[in-house]
């Protein structure tokens, strides 16, 4: 590692620096989904959150489940059956590339609509890996399985139908619809259904209730002075450091906060890094509401919205590989060439790496946790 460029670094460089050693080690490792898993959970915390009102209404109504099963047999959900070929456009670099997989796609529609086999198409033109095996055969969906232009299309199209070509964020789909059958009641969207049974004023009503009492939040003011502290030395958050409790249980502690870190927007981050404890005791009573309240949402059954927490994921993932192709990370480098990329990436004065590092920063409890601060002193 070029030592007396590390010399020169001002603290806020070496702190940079650190995040990125730390970064290029879960890259080298690969165990970045590890590091990016809690924010995943935290962010899909947010549909738990959304959906106490009405599990909250439903409970002070006294809806049992044969109000919510007369309910669903009139507007049950589906799980669809769906073979589809893909022109994939997530890398396309070209105007003229994403024209040629939209041609592609739109010839694909054309001899499926003549009566062409659909499985020999997708083995001739799908570019999803494994779509010849499976003849583009995939998992049977349910709403949230797919990205919503995907399931809006096949939802609309009727057993054995054929779709005109679907733009979606990945590329260009022509689908094919094999199968429609209804979800039973007991695997069905809860919260959905309980949103078309309790009316919005009564979950609301019984939301405002529950969160003056049992929803209340006791936020610890010295613990939050020690996350101040560490925002300036870059230090690790201990998990161990509660920093707030609720009325009647749960807790919120330095894991939680790292998470919830995460996720703040930059701008309103290096605002917080530099507010005073008072504004900093703001966000982190609100964020630890957020999170003991989905803890509470967990605990009285409701569950996880599975698509919240794939859309999360594929979120960072994408994140995650953009800084590590902006740092030239990759896995299986070993610790002198991490520490020689870190270092070139810290001093970098190019727009894409100074974006990178003010991303990453909003990692840096998750890094710490980790990868401990290493030794950067001259």
């Amino acid at each position: 590692m070029p030592e007396a460029a590390v010399a020169n670094l001002a603290e806020m460089e070496r702190q940079a620096l650190a995040d990125l050693i730390a970064f290029g080690a879960a890259v080298a490792t690969s165990t970045t989904d590890s590091l990016i898993e809690p924010i995943v959970r935290r962010e899909a915390e947010g549909a738990l959150v959304a959906a106490l009102p009405a599990h909250l209404g439903a409970a002070a109504l006294g809806v049992g489940d044969g109000e919510l099963r007369s309910a669903y047999a009139l507007e049950p959900e589906w799980e669809l059956v769906v073979r589809h070929v893909v022109r994939l456009t997530e890398s396309a670099r070209s105007p003229a590339a994403i024209d040629s997989a939209r041609a592609i796609a739109e010839e694909v529609a054309a001899l499926a609509a003549a009566g062409a086999d659909f499985a020999t198409l997708a083995a001739e033109y799908s570019e999803e890996p494994g779509a010849a095996r499976r003849g583009g055969l995939l998992e049977p969906g349910r709403r949230g399985s797919w990205v919503e232009p995907f399931w809006e299309a096949a939802s609309r199209l009727a057993p054995g139908e054929v779709s005109a070509v679907v733009p979606t964020e990945y590329g260009f789909h022509v689908l094919r619809l094999d199968d429609r059958r209804p979800v039973p009641f007991e695997e069905a969207d809860r919260t959905a259904l309980l949103r078309r049974v309790v009316a919005p004023a009564e979950a609301s009503a019984a939301m405002e209730r529950w969160a003056s009492t049992e929803g209340g939040i006791l936020l610890d003011p010295p613990a939050v002075a020690e996350v101040h502290a560490l925002l300036q030395s870059g230090a690790a958050l201990p998990d161990s450091l509660v920093l707030a409790t609720g009325a009647t249980g749960g807790s919120y502690r330095g894991s939680d906060l790292a998470a919830g870190w995460a996720t703040i927007p930059p701008d309103e981050r290096m605002a917080l890094e530099r507010a005073d404890v008072q504004a900093l005791a703001g966000w982190v009573e609100s964020d630890a509401r957020s999170s003991i309240w989905a803890e509470h949402a967990r605990a009285i059954g409701i569950r996880d919205d599975a698509a919240s927490a794939t859309t999360a994921r594929l979120q960072w993932q994408g994140r995650v590989l953009g800084w590590a192709s902006v740092f030239g990370f990759r896995p299986g480098l070993e610790e002198g060439e991490i520490l020689d990329l870190a270092v070139r990436g810290t001093l970098s004065g190019a727009a894409q790496a100074r974006a990178a590092r003010a991303e990453l920063r909003s990692l840096r409890f998750l890094l710490r946790s980790a990868y401990p601060l290493v030794d950067l002193e001259p």
